[in-house]
């Protein structure tokens, strides 16, 4: 009897402090989403902001086109070569995951980018190309860390969780785009540091977990067939570079043109991305990774098209839902295949072959040869009705051919 009463309470014992720890494990993951989802969006809204607003692009009137093309075209080289030399040291990065120094480079990395923020602020064009230069940097390596961090925490419905990141990222944005300087600019600043903190909290709880204390997910065994990987990397990375590349070579042909399109000028335009976090939750959850890309891929096809079709036309009303519709395009696929690519990784639990840092980084190349192409080929056209055709005839042209890509499995 007494030793049945020690058993007893040895058992209650045990379920109480497995409960314990199951509670305080729980309070850490939903630590982890709070500010997971607090940090991303931020990310985002940064991420949008550095790329298609005046708040960091500068004047957009038409006679400040060749400093537009040259603030894009250093932007876009400077983010390509960062995600380059992180792709490289991919696998010596990816060790100091679990240790302290990886905390203190994602605080340096922070606190850099928020100078970078604050400097257009105080110089607004004297230093355009320096601050541009940091701003890719920086916004290269905080993309970076946390593509890695979605990379090893598992993320449940990770598609439709970055699709609401989408979504309120870009609403931030265009709430940041319709303030009055310098409350913009302000507003700006607190980006980089709410996405930093809140990457160095998720880190540091999720280091103070035990690996079995993680979530599971699902693992599959990676192909080891030499022409599986390439078809993969082919099926994600070659039609990004061709819709990057279309992308950027109409901003450079019409800022030739002394005309700054593809830009947030009315803030409007950013709502557009929202449109594509939509569309991304729309999809169904057991869609497989092949046949997600495929869809995204006509859909975003469709969208690029419908809006290429209207640029020409100059009409103010009409040419604002273009380029919303091409910033639709675009991001869909771009963001949409990071997404898959991401998840592609966590499933076969590969590093380099698959990672999305190295389609951030051929996306960025691309469209950095996009933007000089465009800007340098229709230099020559003089007559503006010709150019409209036939930097419109190109662009469509281009995707037109991604449309024959073997997408699906």
């Amino acid at each position: 009897m007494r030793n049945g009463t020690v058993i007893s309470g040895n058992d209650e014992t045990t379920k109480k402090t497995m409960g314990n720890v199951l509670d305080r494990v729980t309070d850490q993951l939903i630590e982890v989403k709070i500010f997971r989802q607090i940090g991303f969006k931020a990310m985002l809204a940064w991420h949008y902001l550095i790329m298609f607003s005046p708040i960091f692009v500068g004047p957009v009137e038409a006679e400040f086109a060749p400093s537009f093309f040259n603030r894009q075209l250093t932007l876009y080289i400077s983010i390509a070569v960062t995600f380059a030399v992180l792709f490289l040291f991919s696998e010596i990065l990816s060790k100091k995951d679990a240790s302290s120094s990886s905390l203190v480079f994602i605080a340096v990395s922070g606190c850099a980018a928020t100078v970078a923020s604050m400097l257009p602020m105080f110089f607004p064009d004297s230093l355009l190309i320096p601050i541009t230069v940091l701003l890719g940097v920086c916004k290269a390596t905080l993309m970076y860390l946390w593509i890695r961090y979605y990379q090893i925490v598992v993320s449940h419905s990770l598609i439709r969780n970055l699709a609401i990141d989408m979504i309120g990222g870009s609403l931030i944005a265009f709430l940041i785009c319709i303030l009055q300087p310098p409350f913009n600019n302000i507003a700006v600043i607190f980006l980089p540091v709410a996405a930093t903190v809140s990457l160095i909290i998720c880190r540091k709880t999720v280091k103070g977990m035990a690996p079995e204390q993680l979530p599971d997910r699902p693992m599959q065994q990676a192909p080891t067939r030499g022409w599986w990987k390439a078809r993969r990397f082919l099926t994600m990375i070659l039609p990004t570079i061709v819709f990057a590349f279309v992308f950027a070579f109409l901003q450079g042909g019409y800022a030739s043109m002394s005309t700054i399109l593809l830009m947030a000028t009315d803030p409007s335009i950013l709502l557009a991305i929202s449109v594509c976090g939509l569309i991304l939750m729309a999809m169904p959850k057991d869609v497989g990774a092949s046949l997600g890309v495929d869809t995204i891929h006509r859909m975003s096809v469709l969208f690029f098209v419908f809006g290429i079709l209207g640029l020409p036309l100059l009409d103010d009303t009409i040419v604002i839902f273009a380029e919303m519709s091409v910033l639709i395009g675009f991001n869909l696929f771009d963001f949409g295949a990071m997404i898959i690519g991401i998840s592609i990784v966590q499933r076969l639990r590969v590093e380099k072959s698959f990672s999305a840092v190295s389609g951030r980084m051929f996306a960025y190349f691309s469209l950095a040869c996009g933007l000089f192409v465009g800007y340098v080929v229709m230099t020559y056209v003089d007559d503006q009705m010709l150019f409209g055709y036939i930097l419109s005839g190109v662009a469509v042209l281009l995707l037109v051919v991604t449309v024959v890509f073997p997408l699906r499995r």
